[in-house]
């Protein structure tokens, strides 16, 4: 089993923020004891969606992307769970490095990621439009899962 996490960015930001992250690993690794990451580190290019709450939506930052790198880092679980702790440390640090970046999470891989409702408008230009069209699909909730409740909470 494993575990990963996921970032969308503009294209034309991916090589600083690639280098930026290898470096930080590179960094981590030399430290006692040594940090590792024990899985690769998966690069993939997407054309802009115009969902909502896609990570690869068009609109970011106040300009329009046409392009879309997805980094994927990779984690396999290890039979000790002090490497585990060691491990979701890392990983928990590298999630803020790459929130701190401006990347979009993706939904499902990151793990006990802080969203909430000001961090997603201000990644997603169009979360209100998306809360507006939720609100009339689904005025009961019948779709509204535990976390869209911690986001509107």
């Amino acid at each position: 089993m494993g575990t990963g996490i996921e970032f969308a960015f503009p294209v034309d930001e991916a090589p600083a923020i690639i280098n930026l992250v290898i470096e930080h690993l590179q960094q981590s690794a030399e430290l006692t004891p040594g940090y590792y990451v024990n899985g690769p580190i998966a690069v993939r290019f997407v054309r802009a969606s115009k969902a909502f709450l896609a990570p690869n939506q068009a609109k970011f930052k106040g300009t329009e992307h046409d392009w879309w790198c997805y980094m994927e880092i990779v984690r396999l679980n290890s039979n000790n769970p002090e490497d585990d702790d060691k491990e979701l440390e890392i990983y928990e640090h590298l999630q803020k490095i790459l929130r701190w970046m401006g990347g979009r999470p993706h939904w499902g891989l990151n793990f006990q990621f802080p969203f909430d409702l000001e961090y997603l408008q201000s990644i997603y230009p169009d979360m209100d439009k998306w809360l507006e069209a939720k609100a009339f699909f689904d005025p009961n909730k019948t779709f509204e899962s535990k976390a869209i409740q911690s986001w509107l909470s």
